[in-house]
């Protein structure tokens, strides 16, 4: 039932993204073959003034009433095309970079490691991005998605979880239970962290033979009460996964709630190169910054926005977020379940896959699932440059 409900979810937002890329441009964005990097920015300044017009508009609906309001859809689905079109390009092959990365404890990282880096690739040095974007590599495999302001009215299902939060629990070395920071008023969504996973290795119990185990906190009645809440919002996320990446959906993630710390750079150890992060940013007054040093890109990670993220191989950290509480839901895989389980590794999406779609000029649109003013760069940095034809 979940799994149909995501599906009719997924589908809609797939119809209305369809929509909106081809009607961001008169003509096909690559006419004779290449992509038409002209009729490309034609399309982004037309989807531009779509976003900055539905961004200003309350959704009206909240995390309790359970259900998807029309205006949410219509928003999610004008960010995601935004960042369709509003691609940056790093000169690197994400694959043969991955080889080169090296993934070390956090509060370990030798820093001379991007030093050596930058002798081998061409670091970018994109800047400050406050708008949708998406992150390819040299041959338009997509790295990461940039999408901002993309949520509404959240935080009322996360204050249920506060008690679990506090909660002092057993000391742990672990790097995600380090960095916590006491905000000098009162907090209204707790300090800590909580990870509910469905299935996982026990540390340092990860052969094949060895038994996969759901995390204790699942049992929780408060834990039980937020998922119960969270149900729609949920399906809401996984049908965005669905659309942007659907090889990921079906592989799954599990999921971590932390709150009010610093996140320090890191690569994530345990999932392969094309699986993606999925980081969900919420909580209010604060203003996080999303760093990503090997795209040279500092994301504005305010409350509502939603980044994926090829954390395996891009550094990332959040190394303060100024006043206000921060909160952050960041979902996750383990390549090694995976195997344990038997499911493939998924593939990086393509760029093209979607440009494709821009254009009236583009016959058919995207494949269903199957069931089962202004110039639009304000509040940016650095150059996007011209695009490669793919």
């Amino acid at each position: 039932m979940a799994d149909n409900t995501v599906t009719a979810l997924a589908n809609r937002l797939l119809t209305r993204v369809d929509k909106l890329l081809q009607q961001a441009s008169p003509f096909h964005v690559f006419p004779d073959g290449r992509l038409n990097n002209k009729l490309l920015e034609k399309a982004r300044l037309r989807l531009w003034a779509d976003w900055q017009a539905i961004i200003v508009v309350p959704t009206g609906s909240t995390v309790l009433a359970n259900k998807i309001a029309e205006i949410e859809l219509s928003r999610v689905a004008v960010t995601i095309a935004l960042a369709i079109v509003s691609p940056f390009q790093v000169d690197w092959d994400v694959e043969r970079f991955a080889d080169r990365v090296k993934v070390s404890h956090p509060f370990r990282a030798n820093p001379e490691h991007r030093k050596k880096l930058a002798k081998y690739v061409a670091i970018s040095s994109f800047g400050c991005i406050s708008e949708p974007a998406t992150f390819v590599d040299q041959y338009g495999k997509i790295l990461a998605w940039y999408l901002p302001q993309i949520l509404d009215l959240v935080n009322k299902g996360i204050v249920t979880l506060a008690p679990v939060l506090d909660q002092p629990g057993p000391k742990s070395q672990a790097w995600r239970s380090q960095g916590y920071i006491i905000p000098p008023d009162s907090t209204e969504f707790g300090i800590g962290r909580v990870t509910l996973c469905p299935g996982g290795f026990m540390q340092w119990q990860e052969r094949l033979q060895d038994n996969l185990y759901q995390s204790t906190t699942l049992s929780s009645p408060v834990v039980q009460d937020w998922l119960c809440e969270m149900t729609a919002t949920k399906q809401f996320w996984s049908a965005i996964t669905r659309v942007v990446a659907p090889d990921q959906y079906h592989a799954g993630m599990e999921s971590v709630s932390s709150l009010n710390s610093v996140t320090p750079y890191h690569r994530d150890p345990g999932a392969s190169a094309s699986m993606y992060d999925l980081l969900v940013s919420l909580g209010k007054g604060h203003k996080a910054i999303l760093d990503i040093p090997d795209l040279g890109a500092e994301l504005v990670y305010e409350a509502g926005a939603m980044v994926f993220i090829c954390g395996r191989v891009l550094e990332h950290g959040v190394p303060f977020w100024g006043d206000g509480e921060r909160v952050v839901i960041a979902h996750f895989m383990k390549d090694k379940v995976h195997e344990r389980l038997g499911v493939p590794r998924p593939s990086f999406p393509s760029q093209k896959d979607f440009l494709d779609k821009v254009g009236a000029g583009k016959k058919g649109g995207l494949k269903a699932i199957q069931r089962g003013g202004g110039d639009g760069r304000r509040g940016r940095r650095g150059k996007r440059g011209g695009l490669k034809a793919i």
